[in-house]
């Protein structure tokens, strides 16, 4: 994904590139303003990240995901982490455990 506007066209243009800018969104990743009489009207963006943005959306207008998130924060700046791979080989293990464990 880039950032910001990588380019402004007028709508007139727009017209005449439809299949090139469509295009340059969906599979380069490119946004566009659209402009009528040198006002910014639209942003053309691809449908891979206009589903992104309206994800990040959602989880900013989640208090409970953002307060999960400040909590995971914390937990890392006061060094409250464990590796992923002992996580992981922990899992494991329980996993064997259950896998092992006699029939009931």
């Amino acid at each position: 994904m880039t950032s910001g506007i990588d380019e402004t066209i007028s709508v007139s243009d727009l017209r005449s590139r439809l299949k090139e800018i469509i295009e340059a969104c969906a599979l380069g990743g490119r946004r566009f303003t659209i402009a009528r009489n040198s006002e910014i009207e639209a942003v053309l963006v691809g449908a891979a990240e206009w589903n992104m943005l309206n994800e990040t959306l959602e989880v900013l207008a989640d208090q409970r995901i953002l307060a999960q998130i400040e909590a995971s924060q914390r937990d890392i700046e006061h060094r409250r982490v464990r590796p992923a791979d002992e996580v992981l080989s922990e899992i494991t293990a329980q996993g064997e455990e259950s896998d092992n464990a006699p029939a009931e």
